[in-house]
């Protein structure tokens, strides 16, 4: 058989190497391929009881993101498991631990705090009702300065953007509309990065900082080197490109629900509550400190 790159395989001998992917045309009867329990083999299709799956069985979050490398060099693959003994060398009580909630997971729950006493769906639409839209981003910077997860100089260049009275008032809706309405979290989306494209501040870290403040239960924040490091650190391809792009994010939302769910699957001290916990995981084990 034939096998062609990003075919879905098993090895029907080896069912303990579970599903992978072609990571190239087959040369000859030579083919490389992904497994998700063991990273990249080679195989002779000769010998290799290889079979091509399809339909459901063939969808993983990883294998449909991965991170192909050069046919000159082996992808570098650390298991999950791998993954979380990284995080109990630098957390050892997991989620629970006293460090970790002190030095990362209480200071993002005190951002989330910050921003709903201040800008509530209710206090937002006051606000917004009275058209005192330079109150909504006087609100919104004090939120951005809570924390240093966006850079002094995307601050310098929000606040820049903010001075403006025509941009206040777009940028007042928008944030509304961004954190508070029902439409699709698409729709909402790119609502904002129209925003930011018109004040003059189109960055990842400000487009993406008010949604995790805000819902730090279904958002992740993007923080463009750090968080393809993380993405890295799994083997996942987060799709990125510099201009803000909804595609790109989804790709991070998938990321982040890839890793959520993997790790509910290892045990109790290691249960994620929300994205704070997702996003502390995979930015930690990436950098080897706790973050």
């Amino acid at each position: 058989m034939y096998f062609m790159k990003d075919d879905i395989v098993r090895h029907k001998d080896l069912p303990d190497l579970g599903i992978g992917k072609v990571l190239e045309h087959a040369m000859g009867n030579k083919v490389r391929i992904f497994f998700l329990t063991c990273g990249e083999k080679k195989f002779d299709t000769n010998y290799a009881n290889l079979i091509k799956l399809e339909g459901d069985e063939a969808s993983h979050p990883l294998l449909d993101n991965l991170m192909v490398p050069d046919k000159e060099k082996n992808l570098p693959y650390r298991r999950i498991d791998e993954l979380v003994d990284e995080f109990y060398k630098i957390a050892p009580d997991g989620f629970q631990d006293k460090k970790y909630r002190e030095k990362s997971r209480e200071k993002k729950l005190d951002l989330n705090k910050l921003l709903m006493e201040n800008l509530s769906q209710e206090a937002f639409e006051q606000l917004l009702d009275n058209e005192s839209y330079s109150e909504v981003c006087e609100h919104a910077l004090k939120v951005v300065d809570k924390i240093n997860l966006i850079a002094p100089s995307e601050k310098k260049l929000l606040k820049a953007a903010l001075e403006n009275e025509d941009n206040q008032e777009l940028f007042a809706k928008r944030l509304y509309n961004l954190i508070h309405d029902d439409q699709e979290i698409r729709i909402r989306f790119n609502r904002f990065v129209s925003c930011l494209n018109t004040i003059g501040a189109p960055k990842w870290t400000i487009q993406t900082f008010f949604l995790f403040a805000a819902h730090p239960d279904k958002y992740i924040f993007l923080k463009p080197t750090t968080s393809r490091n993380a993405a890295a650190a799994f083997s996942f391809d987060l799709n990125y490109r510099k201009e803000l792009n909804w595609d790109t994010y989804a790709t991070l939302l998938s990321f982040a629900d890839y890793v959520r769910k993997e790790l509910e699957s290892v045990g109790d001290s290691l249960q994620p509550e929300d994205m704070i916990d997702v996003l502390s995981f995979t930015w930690s084990v990436a950098s080897g400190k706790l973050v």
